[in-house]
């Protein structure tokens, strides 16, 4: 009889530990490469929960993600869909602010594109939780002189959609960023600024999932 109740209360659905599934979607800072790390790396070392890391692609390390180097969040929109329709997920984290070009004025192009993407996510699985990253700086000017006006844009736009009842919790890893954790290239980042990045992302993943 011991024996029983023990097995019982070790593998009981309610007592066991619940796996949560996880895609990171971006740019070059969230796919990584051969002369820059990404925070998807890190998240593990600082998350309470269990995650499984998933998406379209894979890295080197058989890491699942949702990264795409060189491409716009406009250019991700389209992409979207059949990207969560195959990869459904728990947690989403939308960091995607670059490659765009500051003398083109894209911040309205910027705002409709996460937008699109955060009231899709919302549409095919309402009780998603979507962590929302503000723009980091940049040191490659003028190109990204826009990323300090699209922060306060995207502030207001949080505000906007949380009233709509979507799970979205703005991360705001431009606080307390250091610009010695920037690379030479002035736009991706050392192991310090990755990790950074990844104690913002799971700072709020810690909070809303108990």
């Amino acid at each position: 009889m011991k024996i029983i109740i023990v097995f019982t209360l070790l593998f009981s659905p309610s007592l066991m530990a619940k796996e949560f599934t996880l895609p990171c979607i971006g740019d070059s800072l969230t796919e990584g490469g051969s002369t820059h790390s990404t925070c998807r790396h890190f998240i593990d070392k600082y998350i309470n929960q269990k995650l499984v890391h998933i998406g379209p692609f894979h890295d080197q390390k058989s890491l699942r993600h949702a990264g795409r180097g060189g491409w716009s969040v406009q250019r991700m929109v389209p992409k979207f869909k059949s990207w969560y329709t195959q990869y459904p997920a728990d947690i989403i984290i939308l960091h995607a602010n670059h490659n765009n070009f500051a003398e083109q004025k894209p911040i309205p192009a910027i705002l409709k594109a996460q937008e699109n993407i955060i009231r899709q996510a919302h549409a095919l699985n309402p009780e998603v939780i979507i962590l929302f990253e503000t723009a980091i700086p940049s040191l490659k000017l003028p190109k990204y002189s826009y990323l300090s006006e699209l922060r306060e844009a995207q502030k207001m736009l949080c505000t906007s959609l949380q009233k709509d009842k979507i799970k979205l919790h703005p991360v705001r890893p431009e606080i307390d960023f250091d610009l010695k954790w920037l690379s030479k290239d002035k736009v991706h980042l050392k192991d310090a600024g990755v990790d950074h990045m990844a104690r913002c992302f799971t700072e709020t993943i810690n909070k809303v999932i108990k």
